[in-house]
């Protein structure tokens, strides 16, 4: 399989390789890496090469000469996910999510929190990991009125972990994929699943944080922490309404809990038992 040869699926949106211009039109975003309208985006990436989101049905990318499909994924399934998904009126939440029981958990939070660990040490204790990273979130009214459902994808089929989190998985790094910076993917089976979300654990650190409480979040506590966790939060200007109406509704439709871990002193299991009890 080279890149040249592959086309992808990205949140509905078909990507392969193509021409890519250099930049946008009047572009409302327009930084070294990128420019972008609501409607369009050109994401140029050092090393790796330039991808062109049209409309969020259209992905192009201009690859480096001899670049791994692995790290092209990487690009794919994260930050130009997030751009198809903004193209369509749609968000996702940097999180990584789990089947626990009959329930869909997201776990949300910044880069370095542990979600992508915690997902790996709940799946050793049994839970299926249904995304990494990016979490797409639908909400979805009931035609007679009932309650809204929040139905969540996830983007590509891989476990992202730094070395040191997968050597305390006891994952072979032989297994995974480099696709930069040290961060390895270690593929996940089938293809990406769908279900109603029933729970969102917004993972933070703490420095003056002594346990493992969850706390949960009401009303504008509840839309602040989904906005903070927004993937690629800086995308909402393209679409600031809709990116707080989207907020709202998932507040208003699923749990929120905050669950803060100290900064030193702790470790996975811990997290994910927490993690276990909020569900319960």
């Amino acid at each position: 399989m080279t890149v040249a040869t592959t086309a992808w699926r990205v949140f509905g949106a078909r990507a392969s390789v193509g021409p890519v211009p250099e930049t946008v039109g009047s572009p409302v975003i327009d930084l070294p890496r990128l420019s972008a309208t609501p409607d369009e985006a050109v994401l140029r990436i050092r090393g790796v090469g330039r991808f062109h989101v049209r409309y969020g049905r259209h992905v192009h990318v201009d690859p480096v000469p001899g670049l791994p499909v692995s790290t092209l994924e990487a690009w794919l399934y994260g930050t130009v996910a997030g751009l198809v998904l903004v193209q369509r009126r749609r968000f996702a939440l940097h999180a990584s999510t789990v089947r626990i029981g009959d329930r869909l958990v997201a776990i949300a939070g910044p880069s370095g929190a542990g979600k992508s660990t915690t997902v790996g040490l709940l799946a050793r204790r049994g839970h299926a990991i249904v995304a990494d990273e990016v979490t797409a979130l639908a909400p979805r009214s009931h035609p007679a009125g009932g309650a809204t459902r929040v139905m969540a994808r996830g983007s590509g089929r891989s476990l992202r972990l730094w070395r040191a989190a997968a050597a305390r998985l006891g994952l072979d790094e032989d297994h995974g994929v480099e696709i930069r910076d040290g961060k390895r993917a270690y593929a996940l089976a089938g293809t990406p699943p769908t279900g109603r979300l029933g729970l969102v654990v917004a993972l933070r650190v703490d420095p003056g944080e002594p346990g493992f409480r969850p706390v949960r979040l009401r009303g504008v506590d509840a839309v602040r922490a989904l906005l903070a966790d927004t993937y690629r939060p800086m995308l909402r200007v393209l679409r600031p309404e809709p990116h707080l109406r989207w907020a709202a509704a998932i507040a208003a439709a699923v749990p929120v809990v905050r669950l803060a871990r100290p900064a030193h002193g702790w470790t996975g299991e811990e997290v994910a038992a927490a993690v276990e009890r909020a569900v319960g």
